[in-house]
């Protein structure tokens, strides 16, 4: 059978080859691809909040539009000026209050938890802020919340007492200090409480 195989006689698939161009209205639904400039400024908005490479390429492509590969990137953010020690950081926040730095400090001091601190800096200070807030006050501090697996309902108090006995039963820790202890139970029982 020799058919010749470059043409057909199927008349289902027959139409112009010609593309179709948009027309005014469909044109109109379509979103700008927005100007090499609005882009650098977006990429220096993104540079400034700590960003780097690979998430301000998703940020561009999810919420402008814009597709650019990391060279792309590197290339335009050299030639833009863009660099990571030409960049301008912003100036450190303003120092916590004497009031409001020792109420935390002293909260912390104590083992207080999250909730217990925002109240008695709210009753200290009169000072009403969100939780987050606190924790970030906390880290200005350089201080960390102390986990208590006990209060977050992760371990009971008679898993605790069984923890601690076996610990100086069979551990031969019988004179153990509330610090070593605490490490013990950390390291070897993964509980964590505090004081």
């Amino acid at each position: 059978m020799d058919v010749d195989q470059s043409t057909t006689d199927n008349t289902e698939f027959s139409g112009t080859d010609d593309t179709e161009y948009l027309t005014d209205s469909e044109d109109d639904n379509l979103e700008p691809v927005p100007s090499d400039d609005a882009v650098r400024d977006i990429v220096q908005q993104l540079l400034s909040q700590g960003l780097k490479g690979p998430k301000i390429i998703e940020i561009l492509r999810d919420q402008h539009g814009v597709s650019m590969s990391t060279s792309t990137l590197t290339r335009k953010r050299q030639a833009w000026g863009l660099r990571q020690h030409e960049i301008v950081i912003p100036p450190a926040p303003p120092p916590l209050l004497p009031a409001i730095r020792a109420s935390l400090v002293s909260s912390h001091s104590k083992g207080l938890n999250l909730q217990e601190i925002h109240a008695r800096l709210t009753k200290e200070t009169g000072v009403t802020v969100c939780f987050q807030t606190i924790k970030r006050y906390l880290h200005r501090l350089h201080l960390k919340l102390n986990v208590n697996d006990l209060a977050s309902g992760k371990v009971t108090l008679a898993q605790v007492h069984e923890a601690i006995n076996h610990i100086r039963n069979y551990l031969l820790h019988s004179n153990t200090g509330y610090r070593r202890m605490k490490t013990l139970l950390s390291r070897n029982y993964n509980i964590q409480i505090p004081r």
